[in-house]
């Protein structure tokens, strides 16, 4: 493998996956509202936290509900290579997709 193609294989976009596993019964809003933060305080380090990311984030948030999952539901948030991003939110036997645009 030469170089160039190493370089090549480190800048190829890949579909990023993240996958959450609730282990205590929590309020959906709760997590939403931990994920907020953490977004917000890594955008504004890097300083790309402005009015557009801001929105965007609340968005975000208004997707989680209100109700509780139980221990051994997930959050699974898909960052396709193009395209828009998707939050599934599985709880026993029903599953909410919601599709994120931006």
């Amino acid at each position: 493998m030469t170089s160039s193609s190493r370089l090549l294989l480190l800048l190829t976009p890949v579909e990023v996956v993240v996958r959450v596993v609730v282990i205590k019964k929590i309020k959906a809003s709760q997590y939403g509202s931990q994920l907020e933060g953490a977004v917000r305080d890594r955008l504004a380090a890097v300083d790309k936290y402005e009015e557009e990311e801001e929105e965007t984030l609340e968005n975000v948030v208004k997707i989680f509900p209100m109700k509780y999952v139980k221990k051994g539901s997930f959050f699974t948030i898909k960052f396709p290579t193009s395209g828009p991003s998707e939050i599934v939110i599985t709880n026993e036997k029903e599953e909410s997709t919601t599709i994120v645009e931006n």
